[in-house]
Parts: C-alpha cells; structure tokens; sequence
C-alpha cells in the first residue's frame, strides 16, 4: 500500500498596510471623541444633547474592527453611564431641596395670619427658584405641589378677606340704618322719642366695627343725638 504525501503549502496573509493605517486612524479618532466625552461633567449644560451628539460622531468614525469596535464602545458607554448616575445624584439633591420647600410652603398654608405667612411664602419661592431643574416631568410634579400649597394659601386669605368685608359692610348698612332713625326722632312729638333714641344708641354701638367708615359714622350719629337732645332743652 502505498502513501501520498501532501506538500500543501500554507498560504499566510500579509497585513494590509493601508488598511491597518486606516484602521489606526479610525481608532485615534473614536479615543478623541471619548476623551471629549470625559471633559463633560453630570452638571454640565445640556449634557445629554452633549452625550449624544458624541456617541453620534462615534460612530461615523467608521468601523476599525469588531474587536476594537466593542473595546471603545464599552469605553466610551462606561464614561457615558457615569455621567449619568452622577447626573442623578445631582437631580437626587435638587429634588431633596424641592421636598423640604415644599414641606414647608404646606405648613404656611394651614397659617391664619396671612400677611406674615404670604410674605414667607413669597421668600420660599425665590429660593425655589435658585434650585435647578431636573426632568422636565418630575419637575412639573414637583411645582404642582408647591404652588397648590401656595393657592391654598392666597384662597384661605381671600376668602377671610370676604368674610371681614362682609361683616364690615353689614355693620356700616346697621348704623347707616339706626342713624336714619335717629333723625326721624330729632323732632319727634312721641313721649318715648328719649327711650327710642337712648336703645338706638345701644343698637349703633353693638353693630360693630365698620372699618374705615366707622369713625364718619359714630360722629353722624353724635350730631343726631346733639340734635335731638338740643330740641329738647
């Protein structure tokens, strides 16, 4: 029995020297744009647009091999992923800041001296507004609550406000009443003219305040009553 020998001959593929100058390049230019990426920092402005408009260019460098194509890319996601967790970090403590506003424009709103309360209130907004952004979601959640406080607040006010106008108001119509009374009794014949003006006096005086009018109308009701007892001296 006999044996062939094989003289295959092995052919072994000489690198291609434009192609790995090629490929050198395209991996000097994917470094640069990851080493760009690591001058960005979580606070930076607008650092997502930022992330990826790099990630972007990343790719367009072309392909210089699978293997250094997943070696970057992984560089590149792990710059990628820090600057967002530290990104997180940073809005985890914006939100905090929110929280404690918040907490305390709540309190305000269950205070009943009004003037004070919306004067601190009015001091917490303007430190809410020294507190950056987040997202644009959570952040309108976050204003949501805030100024729900704050209306609760200015509608607590407005409504007391009412009320106080309300009760001055009818105070002012009682006296604005009793004196004109008052004046039908100044010539009055009636045996009891002095008994009726002495309980319309007690009438004014329990009507109560009628704020800035008040004072107007006490001195009418003394001329009537001068006026009255004159007419009988």
């Amino acid at each position: 029995m006999s044996s062939t020998e094989d003289n295959t001959v092995m052919t072994v593929k000489e690198p291609n020297p434009d192609f790995e100058a090629k490929k050198a390049e395209i991996i000097e230019k994917k470094e640069a744009v990851i080493a760009e990426l690591k001058e960005i920092t979580p606070s930076t402005s607008n650092m997502v647009a930022k992330v990826k408009e790099l990630r972007s260019r990343l790719y367009d460098c072309g392909s210089c091999g699978h293997e250094d194509n997943v070696r970057l890319l992984n560089d590149f996601n792990e710059v990628a992923d820090a600057l967002f967790n530290g990104r997180k970090e940073i809005w985890d403590g914006y939100v905090s800041q929110k929280e404690e506003l918040i907490a305390e424009a709540e309190k305000l709103s269950e205070r009943t001296d009004y003037k004070p309360a919306k004067e601190e209130l009015k001091a917490l907004l303007e430190k809410w507004k020294q507190v950056p952004r987040t997202s644009k979601e959570q952040d309108n959640a976050l204003w949501e609550r805030f100024n729900a406080a704050s209306n609760k607040l200015y509608d607590n006010a407005r409504k007391d406000y009412e009320q106080k106008r309300h009760v001055l108001v009818e105070a002012k119509n009682k006296k604005e009443y009793i004196i004109a009374k008052a004046e039908r009794l100044i010539f009055s014949p009636s045996l009891t003219a002095a008994d009726d003006m002495k309980r319309l006096s007690e009438e004014f005086y329990a009507a109560g305040n009628a704020g800035k009018d008040n004072q107007a109308l006490k001195e009418k009701f003394a001329f009537v009553k001068d006026r009255f007892y004159a007419a009988r001296r």
